[in-house]
């Protein structure tokens, strides 16, 4: 069974350092992403977050200011895609007055 694979990219009219934030601050997390969220931005730490009646649970891998951001992930209690399971790599590249922000998500 081949690994599932999505990316996509955005352009956010922001700075890296201004974007960075938004995957390992916890109250930067939850304004886009949950209600609220528990992270730990260094390798071996906590990532979570929770949304409505879910929890997505990982451990950051890489943490690497203000370029890259890796992360595993998974849903707690799920057996398809267990806290762990897959893993979510987030680049941040200056472009023009903004930020390229790109997900890579595989498993």
């Amino acid at each position: 069974m081949t690994a599932e694979r999505f990316q996509g990219s955005i352009f956010v009219e922001a700075s890296p350092e201004e974007v960075f934030p938004y995957f390992t601050e916890a109250e930067a997390l939850a304004t886009w992403m949950g209600d609220r969220a528990v992270v730990e931005p260094r390798p071996g730490g906590k990532f979570v977050i929770a949304f409505d009646d879910r929890v997505v649970e990982g451990r950051y891998v890489e943490v690497e200011f203000p370029r890259r951001v890796v992360v595993t992930w998974g849903r707690h209690g799920s057996v398809r895609l267990p806290p762990g399971g897959s893993t979510l790599v987030v680049t941040f590249e200056a472009e023009g007055s903004g930020t390229r922000v790109t997900i890579v998500h595989e498993g």
